[in-house]
Formats: structure tokens, C-alpha cells, sequence
């Protein structure tokens, strides 16, 4: 297992968020987890990440305990997030974006030898290809569609080159057109590395045809594909009702 949720619960003055909860997930798995409001979809990723310190429980990536770990020391061991809300330098290009988020991961120094630099604008190359910006990589981010931005954050995420990628509603407040070009990004993301998706939009997480973990009220409820899940009485009844 890359990455192990064992018995975690997170409280806050009395409120449990997360109750004794248990998930794993494998090296190069996309994975879904759905949920209502207040299920504890991204209490779980601010536990994973280290914005939250855990009541009780274990986190265990590659076999380590990262419990209670700081949250840019997770970081560094390749487990990245981008949350709902993109959050880029937008008075900076496309391309710059993606350059200051390389050059947050190396030494300065190292970065003015002639092979690093090298490195680097190969690096940037591949990721304005694989979320296809590469034509408007000279143009300012603030001119971005809505779609785009959050595309180039996650390009910004790419340049980190993760472990894991957790991705909070990467969907919210984009055209159909953006939602089909994000799922398509994220399933080619998903062959070189493992990405955890929070989302709400159900036709967008059928397109994804990965594994689905249902919370609820902080602890687990269902896990399946997309019509194992959809014909999850407990999960209709709690969730999904006539949506599907």
C-alpha cells in the first residue's frame, strides 16, 4: 500500500469529524470519495497533508508513519494537494507560474548550473504539455478562463513531480466543456502518479471509472465502482437519492 488511513479519528471540542477511519490506496490508483457536506472529505485530506494534527489513529506512507508530521514536510515526501480554489500568481505568465513553483523545490544555487536549468525548462515543457497550455504560456494567468486556472495549478502541482495527488472538487464552477478536458487530465495524471479526488459532480465521476469511497458523518460508508456504488441502497438513501 502507498499510502494507509488506519483507525484515524480527528475531533474538534467535542465534534468528530473523522471516526475510527480506515481506507488505503495503491501506487498509481485514481481514486474517488464522494460524500454529503460534513462527511469529512477534506477534514481527511487536511489530516493527510498535516493541516490538521490527528486526535487518534495512524497515516502510513510507503510503510512510514507520517502522523502529525508538518505539513511541508509531507510535501516534500510527495504527497501534494491542490484545494478547490485555484491559487496561482496571476500577475505572472503561465509559464512563470509553473517556473517559481520548480524553483520552490530546489536550492537556488542549484538552479544556476547549466544542467539544472536544462532540467527545469524540460520539466516545464512536459507539464504545459500535459495540461495543454503551451500555447497560452506567454500570456498572464489573470487572463485564464476559470478552467485553465485550475489547470495550471495543477501543473504547478506536477512540478513538485508527487507521489500523490490530492485534488479538492477540481470541477467546482467549470463549463462542460472544462469538466470533460479536467477528467481527461486527470486520468492521463493517474499513469504516473496516484490521485485522490474529492468531487461532488457525478456525471465527472463516472467519466473518471475509478474506485469510489462513500463517506458519512465522518466514517465509512460504501466502496465500489460507479455502479456498484450507484445501486448502494445505504448510499441513495444517505447521499445520492434520485440523482442517479
Amino acid at each position: 500500500m502507498l499510502l494507509e488511513i488506519d483507525h484515524v479519528t480527528k475531533s474538534f471540542d467535542g465534534m468528530t469529524a473523522v471516526s475510527d477511519l480506515s481506507l488505503s490506496f495503491d501506487e498509481g490508483e485514481l481514486h474517488c470519495i464522494i460524500g454529503p457536506n460534513g462527511s469529512g472529505k477534506t477534514t481527511l485530506f487536511n489530516l493527510i497533508t498535516g493541516y490538521f494534527p490527528l486526535t487518534s489513529g495512524r497515516i502510513r506512507f510507503e510503510g512510514k508513519t507520517i502522523s502529525n508530521l508538518p505539513a511541508h514536510k509531507i510535501c516534500r515526501l510527495g504527497i501534494c494537494r491542490k484545494f478547490q480554489n485555484p491559487n496561482i500568481f496571476e500577475d505572472l505568465s503561465v509559464e512563470d507560474n509553473i517556473r517559481v513553483a520548480i524553483i520552490s523545490e530546489h536550492k537556488i544555487k542549484d538552479l544556476l548550473k547549466k544542467q539544472d536549468m536544462k532540467e527545469a525548462d524540460t520539466q516545464i515543457e512536459d507539464i504545459l504539455d500535459t495540461i495543454q497550455l503551451t500555447e497560452k504560456r506567454k500570456l498572464g494567468a489573470a487572463s485564464l478562463s476559470h478552467g485553465e486556472k485550475q489547470w495550471l495549478e495543477i501543473g504547478m502541482v506536477l512540478s513538485k513531480m508527487p507521489h500523490i495527488v490530492l485534488l479538492d472538487e477540481p470541477t467546482a464552477g467549470l463549463t462542460s466543456m472544462e469538466t470533460s478536458k479536467t477528467s481527461e487530465l486527470i486520468r492521463n495524471i493517474s499513469k504516473r502518479t496516484t490521485c485522490i479526488v474529492i468531487e461532488h459532480d457525478l456525471d465527472f465521476i463516472r467519466s473518471l471509472n475509478c474506485k469510489i469511497t462513500v463517506l458519512n458523518r465522518g466514517k465509512f460508508l460504501a466502496e465500489g465502482s460507479y455502479n456498484e456504488i450507484a445501486a448502494n441502497k445505504e448510499v441513495r438513501d444517505v447521499y445520492l437519492g434520485d440523482e442517479i
